[in-house]
């Protein structure tokens, strides 16, 4: 991609999983393939990601998640729930921007949006160090 100058190796770059990460299951290297992604983009670049979690989740919710996750083993893209650790975990020695990994509703919402009280998908955004 950088050949096609598209993409300025000399400057940061935003690198977006959004409502991706949670239909990769770990067998898949998904790991392996976000931190490679870190390694590559330029220091100052930005990572935003969102992910289904049960973490902080009242109980009614977590048996949805869980049957959510269950029926989706019988598809091609199988659900995975991750915990608020190990979604921590794809940021790596990123920098964590405030609010931090939160409810994605809680990402700075307007002054007079009372916000929402969905905690299933949480998101945050890192910035890579110099």
């Amino acid at each position: 991609m950088l050949d096609t100058g598209i993409l300025d190796p000399d400057r940061p770059i935003g690198l977006l999983t959004v409502a991706v990460l949670h239909f990769l299951p770990d067998a898949t290297g998904v790991h392996d393939s976000i931190e490679r992604y870190r390694e590559l983009l330029p220091p100052e670049s930005m990572y935003v990601l969102s992910h289904l979690t049960d973490s902080g989740v009242d109980n009614t919710q977590q048996t949805q998640l869980r049957e959510l996750a269950d029926n989706s083993k019988k598809s091609s893209t199988p659900g995975v729930l991750r915990s608020y650790e190990q979604i921590m975990t794809f940021f790596g020695d990123f920098e964590l921007i405030e609010p931090g990994l939160v409810p994605v509703g809680q990402w700075h919402p307007a002054p007079d949006d009372p916000g929402t009280t969905i905690k299933t998908a949480i998101g945050g955004i890192a910035r890579k160090p110099r």
